[in-house]
This record gives C-alpha cells, structure tokens and sequence, in this order.
C-alpha cells in the first residue's frame, strides 16, 4: 500500500511539474559601444543630440525593456518622443513567419489605461462590499422571519448558510479587486518612474530611462529607429533565446 501511494505521488508530481519558461537576452550586432554594468551600449550623433541605446531585461511576459539616454549638446531644445521609435521585428523563420513593425509602448497611453484599470477594480471593490453587507442583512431578516413563521431548524440553518456562504463570495470579490488594485498601483509607480516618458529636453541636458517593445520568441533580430530631427539613429539587435534544463544547471540556446 505504502508502495502505491508512493507511485502515486511521484506521478502526480512528474504530471504537474512545469517547464521553465525560456529566457531572453538582446545583443547588438556589432561589437563597438561600451559597456557600463553589464549592458552593451551602442551609440549614433547628429546635430550635436548623441542617443544612446542598450537591452535592459525582460519587463514583464510580453515585453523587453531597453536603456535608452539622449544627451543635447546642441543650441536648441529637442522633443524625446518614445511612442516615435519604430521597431522592426524579423523571424528566424522567414518562411513560416513575417516581420512585424511596430513603436515601442507609449507610457503616456499605459498610465492612462492603468488609471482608468484602477477605478474600475476601485468600483468594483466597493459594490462587492456593499453587495456582502446587503446579503447579510438579508439573511438577518430571513432568520427573523423563520423564527417568527415557526421555520424548521433545517432551514433556518439553510437560509443563514445562503446568506453567509453569498456574503463571503462579495467579501472575497472585493479582497480581490483591492489586490488587483494595489498592483495596479505598483505598475504606475514603474511606469511613471522608470520608463522614458515625453520631454521636451534643452540644450547640455540628458535624459534616460527604459523604453518598451512587445517580446516575441518567433524573432530573431531588432531593427529600432529612433528620429534625431532630420537624422533617424538606427540599431540592429540580435535576440538569443535560452532554454533551462529542468534537471540540470546547464542551459542551451535555441537555434
């Protein structure tokens, strides 16, 4: 028996056992730059504005984040706009899959969608609260009832369990929505904080901070163009995926 429940469990835990989820590093296709804490930095100039450009890590499930800083040395004041940096995405397979353009996010637009994702869960955390005080106090008045009418002991204990077991399904919605919106929360502080946000930059000023694009592990290179008034700076990046071994400390890279 002992034997059986052993099998049994080790089954259970080779069934449910999940992979490692694979992990991404960008690299730029050429080897000039410099490097500062382990990113690669590549670099262009035009007009006296020097943009320089670097993968920072993986944001998230469905986004890369770059290091980006703009540095003004010239005479005239410079808009850094990331909604305006184009993004060139080719597949490994050609074939299979076709290249995608896009602009990387605009955190103007995700704290928006944020603020708006807050107030909902807010509202949403409200009427849940209200809606368990309201089922309580119907299963207050029921129970009253009950009592008065001369109800069973069966259901009166049926219709004060409806009641609790309904209170605590409002109650465990609004526990719900204030977790959704202190996260929420967390994510604008990252958004508002750590993202390169649009500025009007002035002259012998810089500025830095990451910039993101959607992650796709069907692609293999990066073409990121970033407009320096009548220039346009663009980079090659080559994305290396690596895939954990379950059993093993060694990991291999996808061809």
């Amino acid at each position: 028996m002992k034997n059986i429940f052993l099998s049994l469990f080790v089954s259970a835990f080779l069934f449910v056992g999940c992979a490692p989820k694979p992990i991404v590093r960008i690299n730029p296709s050429t080897t000039q730059g410099v490097w500062l804490w382990g990113q690669h930095f590549v670099f262009d100039t035009t007009s006296n504005i020097h943009v320089y450009i670097a993968f920072d890590r993986e944001f998230s499930d469905n986004e890369l984040a770059f290091s980006v800083e703009y540095v003004n040395e010239s005479n005239e004041p410079f808009l850094v706009d990331p909604a305006q940096i184009e993004v060139v995405a080719y597949p490994f397979n050609s074939a299979k899959y076709e290249a995608k353009t896009y602009y990387a996010v605009d955190p103007e637009q995700q704290l928006l969608e944020t603020d708006m994702a807050i107030s909902r869960s807010q509202a949403q955390s409200k009427n849940s609260a209200i809606i368990a005080a309201l089922v309580l106090g119907t299963g207050f008045v029921q129970t009253v009832s009950d009592v008065s009418n001369n109800a069973s002991f069966e259901k009166q204990v049926l219709h004060q369990n409806m009641a609790v077991a309904g209170a605590d399904l409002a109650q465990a919605a609004s526990i719900t929505a204030d977790f959704n919106v202190a996260k929420l929360a967390n994510d604008r502080q990252e958004w508002e904080t750590q993202t390169l946000r649009k500025t009007t930059l002035p002259p012998n000023m810089s500025i830095q901070g990451r910039i993101l694009i959607p992650k796709d592990l069907k692609m293999i290179n990066y073409q990121i163009t970033i407009p320096l008034l009548e220039k346009k700076a663009t980079f090659m990046f080559e994305q290396k995926i690596y895939k954990p071994n379950v059993d093993s400390a060694k990991s291999r890279q996808t061809e």
